[in-house]
């Protein structure tokens, strides 16, 4: 697999980190998360995040390949995006290294792989639960997203364009150094398997309009509003 390409970081800016997929077959866990927009699915291996699924999404088009996407293990209950917001601490703001501490109270007497995916689920509801709740305008989790370099990068350049604003497509390609490529780049922000943490939602047509989304207009719309009512 052609190694994925790595976002610079601003100077004192916290992003997300972007982590290669393996080759090698992975356990991945997914867990579900009601939220203003609908339930959503987060997907995790142990070294990221890799999706974040909306309801009737194409599981195998965001998780990777169809026998990676058939081996997801989906936990049960269903969490509250309003019972995991409000905990910075479990936020685990820029995991780093091999492990992350999980924030689950029965993260030691797990499998090291579990702990760790444990805890980047962890990471992400509650970093999810304080977006919604008003407090988080940026996302600091490892991420995994399965695609092409070219996707990769594409979905990336998404944290770019700041909370509460909006850019076209043809403005994104500009910044990615391909101008001409409005078409490709807009396809690939159609397959962004991570909505919400890359910020696909604050793409929109030429004129303004709102377009395609994979958790729907009225999602993108609401996603917006609350941005533009969250913003300082």
């Amino acid at each position: 697999m052609n190694q994925q390409p790595r976002p610079q970081r601003r100077p004192g800016q916290a992003r997300p980190s972007l982590r290669a997929v393996s080759d090698a077959p992975e356990a991945l866990r997914a867990r579900r998360l009601r939220s203003p927009v609908g339930t959503l699915t987060l997907v995790a291996s142990a070294s990221g995040l890799r999706a974040i699924l909306w309801p009737g999404d194409a599981r195998p088009v965001r998780v990777g390949d169809t026998t990676a996407a058939a081996d997801v293990d989906l936990e049960r209950p269903v969490a509250d995006v309003a019972d995991v917001g409000h905990d910075v601490e479990r936020s685990i703001d820029g995991i780093t290294g091999d492990r992350a501490d999980g924030g689950g109270a029965s993260a030691d007497a797990l499998p090291a792989v579990e702990a760790d995916i444990r805890a980047i689920l962890d990471a992400a509801s509650a970093q999810i639960g304080e977006y919604f709740a008003g407090l988080r305008h940026r996302f600091t989790l490892p991420l995994e997203p399965f695609g092409t370099p070219f996707q990769v990068a594409v979905w990336m350049s998404l944290d770019d364009i700041a909370y509460g604003d909006t850019a076209t497509y043809g403005e994104q390609a500009a910044r990615l150094g391909r101008p001409t490529a409005v078409r490709a780049v807009g396809s690939a922000n159609g397959r962004n398997p991570l909505s919400i943490v890359l910020p696909c939602h604050r793409v929109v047509g030429r004129d303004g309009r709102l377009t395609g989304f994979a958790g729907g207009l009225d999602a993108k719309a609401f996603l917006l509003d609350h941005e533009a009512r969250h913003r300082t």
